[in-house]
C-alpha cells in the first residue's frame, strides 16, 4: 500500500515512512519523506546533545556547591574565633 506520490508506507527494511511538508518560503508545501528509523535517530541525536549539555551544567553546579560549602566552612571557623 502507498501513501501517494509512489511513496510506500513502509521501507523494505520494515520501518514506517514519514512524510513532512515544507513550510519554508523557498519551498512551501513541498513534501519530503524518510524512514521512521531515520527520524528516530535524528531525535535521539538531539536528545544526546541535550544530555551532554545537562551533564556539563550539572558538573558546573557541583563545582559551585563545593565552593559554597568551602566558603560556609571558612565563615563558620571565623565566627567561632
Amino acid at each position: 500500500m502507498e501513501l501517494g506520490h509512489w511513496i510506500p508506507r513502509r521501507c523494505p527494511c520494515g520501518a514506517l515512512t514519514v512524510i513532512l511538508t515544507s513550510k519554508t518560503k523557498d519551498n512551501p508545501a513541498d513534501e519530503a519523506h524518510w524512514e521512521e528509523l531515520e527520524a528516530l535517530s535524528t531525535r535521539q541525536s538531539c536528545m544526546e546533545d541535550d544530555l551532554v549539555e545537562i551533564k556539563e551544567q550539572l558538573e558546573d553546579m557541583k563545582k559551585d556547591i563545593t565552593e559554597i560549602v568551602e566558603v560556609v566552612a571558612a565563615l563558620s571557623k571565623k565566627s567561632r574565633k
